[in-house]
Formats: structure tokens, sequence, C-alpha cells
């Protein structure tokens, strides 16, 4: 999540703060009073705004035209199909989108930094994601962009282990990774800046939902789910 310039106006002088999971930015301190075209400029760009950038997460399509809406539920995760992959790495052929189904099932908060978030999610096109009738979770992060690709990593694990062993490691649908430029950041119309940290990506997994121990609620659980790795 990253968003727009931000002004305090509690006396001048002041500066404009920008925030995104790369980092934060800010001006060179200013006052309103003195340069009142600023203060125009501000007050619309404001005015004008919509949620993206504001900092709502870009790829959630809220089922509400309330610019903060209370919840993400019913929201359409909206995946580009330009820049999405299927389990296989391949370019998939047709528009893919999701439906959230209720409240986040993780929030990793903060401004900046990796920022994951896991959501319940369910196919909203029918065709090539038909076949899972388990449960889907989405994970949005914002890895460094040197670091190697998750979805990568879990297709190459998948593959040399084999299939006695892969069973046990979530299966990746689809996959997406996005960097500055092509979700529109305003850091992308910024120029270069000294002192900017390591670049990040916003990286999108749809996986089956893989239950934790937690969740196990008998003895009985227990060993049947010990004795799927034993004869693995």
């Amino acid at each position: 999540m990253y968003a727009h310039p931000a002004d305090s106006l509690l006396c001048p002088p002041m500066s404009l703060w920008y925030y995104d999971r790369i980092g934060v930015v800010r001006s060179k301190e200013f006052s309103f009073y003195e340069d009142r075209k600023l203060f125009v400029l501000v007050a619309v760009a404001v005015a004008v705004c919509d949620r993206k950038h504001f900092g709502y997460e870009p790829l959630l399509i809220p089922e509400t035209e309330v610019i903060n809406p209370s919840t993400v539920d019913n929201s359409v995760l909206s995946l580009e199909v330009e820049h999405t992959v299927d389990g296989t790495g391949a370019p998939v052929q047709g528009p893919v989108s999701f439906q959230v189904q209720g409240e986040p099932l993780y929030i990793q908060y903060g401004i900046v930094g990796r920022g994951t978030v896991v959501y319940s999610v369910k196919p909203k096109e029918k065709g090539w994601l038909d076949h899972s009738r388990s449960k889907l979770v989405a994970k949005l992060s914002w890895p460094v962009k040197s670091r190697v690709a998750e979805d990568f990593l879990i297709r190459d694990i998948r593959k040399k282990i084999g299939p006695t062993w892969s069973k046990h490691i979530p299966e990746v649908f689809c996959s997406m990774t996005l960097d500055g430029a092509a979700l529109s950041l305003p850091r992308s119309l910024m120029g270069a800046m000294a002192g900017i940290p390591e670049d990040r990506v916003l990286r999108l997994l749809i996986s089956r939902y893989a239950h934790e121990l937690k969740d196990v609620k008998s003895i009985e659980e227990f060993k049947s789910s010990a004795q799927g790795f034993e004869r693995g």
C-alpha cells in the first residue's frame, strides 16, 4: 500500500511527505503563505485524488463507491493479464479476478517494508481454475526487487522434490509481479533521489489454504496429519 503526499497544516514552515513500501520522501520546507500557488495545487490534488493515490490497495476494487470502506469483504481482486502467469509459469490467456471473502487472514502492519496481507478468496471467472475445490488464499507482499521470486521458488521446489513430497507444499495456481512503473506509483515521477533504499515490487500469489497445526482439534486429527508425512 502506498500513500499520496500528505501535508501538515499545524504551522509554517511545513513540508509534504510521501510514503510507500519502499520508503519515505520528504519535501523541503516551505510556507503556504508565501507560495499560494503551491497551496492551490495541493488543495486541488487532494480534492480530486482517487482511492489508488490515497494509498489504498490498488488491486482491490470495493463493492461500494465509498472512498474508505470499513471492510474488504466482497471486494474484487483483479489481476493484470499481461503480468500474470499460471501455476507452470506460462502467461494466462484471459481475465483473472477473485472475490475476497471476509476480513484478511493475516496483516503485517506498518507503513513501509514488505507489508504482507493474506485474503481468503474465490474465483470470479469460470475456466482454468474450476478444478480447484479447495479453499484459496491470495497473498500480497512487497519484497525487495532483487530477491528471487517466491512463485518461482515454489514451482522449482515442487518440481525437484516430485509428487510424493510436493503435496505437502501448497500449489500456486497463478501469480503476478508489478514494479513501481507498472503500478504508476507517484515515486516513479519524482526522478533520481539520493539515499533511496532498494526497490520493491508488488507480488501476488493465489494458492490453496494451508491449515496451521493449531487448527487440529484432536489427537486423532494430529495422528492423521503425522501419518500423511510418514507415508510421504
